[in-house]
Order: structure tokens, then C-alpha cells, then sequence
């Protein structure tokens, strides 16, 4: 489990790129060292093991998947402690800029 308090400025955006659900936390401000980004990347089977994993009956759209995961979790780190706890597989793509 991540565990975090996210104390410094930054978002928690869910989005969806080529068919991919993509839930992100953006890391900026004034106050931080460096910018970062660090995503959740579901692709197809990642998908359909998330939907089982929140009990819907199939696997939706991926917006509508996307749509699930926004009203179900709040930040990024509640949708990869989910899917940690589940075993839903998932790329965690990571993007630093000084």
C-alpha cells in the first residue's frame, strides 16, 4: 500500500490515451525540487481484470471504465492500491523533469 499524504501542489487526473486508461498524479510547484509524473496504465487485460476486480458485470468502454474508477476513487494512489490488492495488472509509466 503507497500510503500517501500528497502535500505538495499537484493533480490527480484520469484519463483515457489510445484505448488506455491512464489514472496520473502530476508533482509541481514553486515549492518541489523537481516535476514528476507517475501513472497507472491499464491496456485491455489490465481492464478487463480491474472490471472483475470492481465487480461489474463486463468489462465497459474505456471511458465509461474510466468514469467507474473516477467516482469509485478519488486519486491515484487509491486506484494502484486497488489494484495491487487485487493483482490487476497495470504499466506504471514514470516521467521526472528537474
Amino acid at each position: 500500500m503507497t500510503d500517501k499524504k500528497w502535500t505538495n501542489p499537484g493533480s490527480h487526473i484520469f484519463a483515457v490515451e489510445n484505448g488506455i486508461v491512464v489514472v496520473e498524479y502530476y508533482h509541481f510547484g514553486e515549492n518541489v525540487a523537481y516535476e514528476y509524473t507517475v501513472q497507472v496504465r491499464l491496456n485491455q487485460v489490465g481492464q478487463a481484470a480491474m472490471a472483475t476486480a470492481l465487480d461489474l458485470p463486463d468489462t465497459p468502454a474505456p471511458d465509461k471504465l474510466l468514469m467507474v474508477l473516477k467516482d469509485r476513487f478519488s486519486t491515484y494512489d487509491a486506484v494502484r492500491d486497488f489494484a495491487d490488492a487485487h493483482a490487476v495488472p497495470y504499466e506504471l509509466a514514470r516521467d521526472f523533469q528537474p
